[in-house]
């Protein structure tokens, strides 16, 4: 996830200075502060968090019962939530037309490509419109773009007017009733009259009820400035944030932009046209403390091309034990269908921590998270290898022929494929096992029903007993899982690209939460279980 090492900072900052003397509360915020500083936020957006934080901690009445970690999630809220107009929401049965603007370089194009899709993902029937008749090329990308998200565009390589390109455009998408009418504009290495004057005839022209201004995450706290000029010029909607996977400035720019009075709307954190979310304050500080961002997840489910029959048929078969590989299959293509995997494990709550682990010490590179989706991303070859037959066998087969061309099918060695049999026909034991003893089914009505109750201490208000966990804290969800799976085995410990093992996890998961209850610790139960998920492809990359 993007500002990760923001987030485990601060993490590590609560957990540190957990006193309630007034001296802990002061190292507590002097050391977010400085992690703040770190990630580019400004002297003075730091200023007002922190007179905040220690306003309402040591500024207090004494008999009054401090919970540091929920100050400090609820004040980055407010940093990153301007509250200035509300969020902009299409409507269904007319034409909203969304008009892009923006600096040339900061992604404008690829993000209007993201848009569209997100929408259209949705159910609506979206199209484009490049009236940016300023850059060589720009037409040929938004073209390609709409192809790849499979929306319809419209644009002229002869018309060099960009007002009556988009006129044009948007007449044209309005005669066909299109739902979702997105204009790109041109944009420029800078800003100058030029730019500003165009934009304001072309919004004069087609009214759009949405201007979106997209701004790079790089530039940090530079983003204040320049989202103040194209408010002052355009009056800007929203502010869409792109290049935010790994972008140093991601902080600054986040919190520049929300000081500046422009809402956030989306930010776009990787390459691919799903790594695109809808902004939310405070599901973004949650997923930044390793909390998860469960409504984004849900979100995303709801949005992807799963058949939601066929996936509780598999699932429901698997908590049997009476699981094929077709439903493995199944089950993999449905993650797949939400984006990329990484991403939707960060939105777990619990996950973060764990995920950002490095597998292998000598290789900053190689975290849990990079080898899961790595490992994932071999099953599924191996599974796109197999025939209709043995997607559908009821046993697990291991004939050097077959096993030879799948391998060859998948461009995987025979080896892994023999393992990931293996440990397919293992994995099928132990959930035969948990439904008969009604482990899993047990953890997953307490995951729906609400009766953990409570949510995760230090979560304001809203954030905690989020949808479809019943306020179950991730430490309790983890040891839960563990006590149903007890007697499969430790983590295996080292180098070499190996995972850590169990009691760190444990230890990390349940470090600042609530204490595990008796009883439910033992086992190993679940290192078992990503011990197997780890070795099902066999060892490293």
């Amino acid at each position: 996830m993007v500002l990760t090492e923001l987030g485990t900072k601060i993490i590590e900052s609560l957990k540190k200075n957990q006193g309630a003397k007034p001296e802990h509360y002061i190292e507590t915020t002097t050391q977010i502060c400085k992690a703040l500083e770190e990630a580019n936020v400004s002297t003075d957006i730091i200023k007002i968090f922190k007179r905040n934080v220690l306003k309402k901690s040591i500024g207090s009445k004494k008999d009054t019962k401090i919970n540091m970690q929920k100050i400090v999630v609820n004040e980055l809220i407010e940093m990153l939530d301007p509250k200035t107009k509300p969020a902009f929401h299409p409507i269904r049965g007319r034409s909203n037309i969304i008009m892009f603007v923006g600096l040339q370089g900061a992604g404008k194009t690829t993000t209007i490509g993201k848009y569209a899709n997100y929408y259209r993902k949705r159910g609506w029937t979206v199209g484009l419109v490049c009236a940016d008749t300023f850059r060589a090329g720009a037409f040929d990308q938004l073209k390609q773009n709409a192809v790849k998200v499979h929306v319809p565009f419209y644009g002229s390589y002869e018309e060099k007017d960009p007002v009556k390109v988009a006129s044009n455009g948007v007449s044209h998408f309005k005669s066909k009733a299109f739902e979702i009418i997105i204009v790109d504009t041109s944009g420029r290495h800078r800003q100058e009259k030029a730019l500003f004057d165009e934009m304001a005839n072309i919004r004069k022209v087609v009214k759009p009820h949405e201007i979106v201004f997209t701004l790079d995450a790089t530039i940090g706290q530079a983003a204040f400035d320049q989202a103040k000029a194209f408010q002052q010029e355009v009056d800007i909607g929203s502010c869409v944030i792109t290049k935010m996977d790994g972008a140093q400035g991601g902080g600054g720019a986040l919190s520049a932009v929300a000081a500046s009075g422009s809402p956030i709307s989306f930010i776009g954190d990787g390459e691919k046209f799903d790594d695109f979310k809808k902004f939310s304050a405070e599901g973004f500080v949650s997923q930044l403390l390793g909390m998860g961002d469960i409504h984004g997840l849900i979100e995303r489910f709801e949005a992807s091309a799963i058949d939601e029959k066929q996936l509780i048929k598999s699932t429901t078969k698997m908590m049997e034990g009476d699981f094929t590989l077709r439903d493995l299959k199944t089950q993999l293509e449905a993650l797949s269908g939400m984006g990329s995997f990484s991403k939707i494990l960060e939105m777990i709550p619990g996950m973060q921590e764990m995920l950002n682990i490095r597998a292998n010490p000598d290789d900053p590179t190689q975290t849990v998270s990079s080898q899961m989706t790595y490992k994932f991303a071999q099953m599924d070859r191996v599974l796109k290898s197999m025939s209709k037959p043995e997607l559908d066998s009821k046993t697990v087969f291991t004939e050097e022929s077959r096993i030879k061309r799948i391998a060859h099918g998948s461009g995987i060695k025979q080896e892994d494929v023999t393992q990931f049999m293996h440990s397919f026909k293992a994995m099928m034991a132990m959930f035969k096992k948990m439904g008969k003893n009604g482990g899993l089914m047990q953890m997953m009505k307490q995951m729906t029903s609400g009766a953990a109750g409570g949510g995760m201490p230090g979560m304001p208000k809203g954030m905690g007993g989020m949808p479809g966990m019943g306020g179950m804290d991730p430490a309790a969800m983890m040891a839960q899982m563990q006590q149903m799976m007890g007697g499969m085995g430790g983590m295996p410990r080292g180098k070499g690209g190996k995972m850590p093992n169990m009691a760190q996890m444990q230890q990390m998961l349940a470090s600042g939460q609530a204490k595990m209850p008796k009883g439910m610790g033992g086992g190993g139960g679940l290192g078992g279980m990503m011990k197997m998920l780890g070795s099902m492809m066999g060892g490293g990359k």
